[in-house]
């Protein structure tokens, strides 16, 4: 009897695809930080980590998922954004626009010769506040090496000091998600689930943390932060596309 082996494509065993997740933008070292307030394990009240942050409470501590060890701290308690679950069940972090920020140890965003990705979901409550910052000594917005400022019904990115600016309404959940070779130069920018927009490049190099929530010393965010992904290595246009995805997802940004 003849034995007949089919290898038709049909014939193959369907392979299902894993869900993107950020930890495969850092599976080869690559520096930089992860942050996902829906993982509630990665949340503390205390910054030594080990007093679990509950829902309505106060997160001192987001731990780097990343590996990198540049966790998100607040040591002034009062200063600390509250954890909260919106009402389709995604927990996010609430700033106050008062004083609520966190500081990581991460460093080189906003240097002149950066290459880098970064990926950001917030909701504002409408008044001007920075999302992320690199430049807590400033408040002009052409010394700023690295910025995510919402303002006046805008959402901006500031690099080197170059603006890129989008009308996003405030009250309703955006992401943004961007890649730059300051070597280049060369940078983009993706608004929500839209296409990409040139960035606008500037020449202020700065070796600062990175800030959530604030520039550190003012300019204080007034809203929900539902992710942010930095990741100091390029990404091809696959990687953008899964990140930009991941992001709107978790932050409820709706399908084109």
């Amino acid at each position: 009897m003849k034995l007949v082996c089919d290898i038709a494509v049909t014939a193959m065993r369907h392979r299902p695809r894993l869900p993107f997740s950020p930890a495969r933008l850092f599976a080869a070292g690559e520096k930089g930080c992860w942050f996902d307030p829906s993982d509630l394990a990665s949340l503390f009240e205390d910054t030594a980590g080990t007093l679990p942050a509950t829902v309505n409470g106060r997160v001192g501590r987001m731990v780097d998922k990343s590996g990198n060890g540049h966790h998100a701290i607040q040591t002034n308690s009062w200063a600390r954004p509250f954890l909260r679950v919106d009402s389709a069940g995604r927990p996010y972090l609430e700033f106050d626009g008062v004083d609520d920020c966190l500081q990581t140890s991460l460093t080189g965003l906003g240097l002149a010769n950066s290459r880098a990705t970064l990926a950001c979901g917030y909701r504002a409550n409408g008044a001007a506040g920075y999302i992320l910052n690199t430049a807590p000594s400033t408040s002009s917005l052409a010394e700023v090496a690295l910025g995510v400022l919402f303002q006046s019904g805008n959402s901006r990115v500031i690099l080197g000091g170059g603006v890129t600016s989008r009308a996003l309404a405030a009250l309703t959940p955006h992401c943004v998600t961007a890649v730059w070779d300051r070597t280049g130069p060369s940078g983009q920018v993706f608004w929500d689930r839209a296409q990409a927009q040139a960035l606008a490049l500037g020449n202020v190099s700065v070796n600062t943390p990175l800030w959530i929530g604030s520039r550190g010393s003012g300019a204080f965010f007034a809203g929900r932060v539902y992710g942010v992904v930095a990741r100091m290595a390029l990404s091809n246009a696959a990687e953008l596309a899964r990140l930009q995805a991941h992001i709107c997802t978790k932050t409820g940004v709706p399908q084109a």
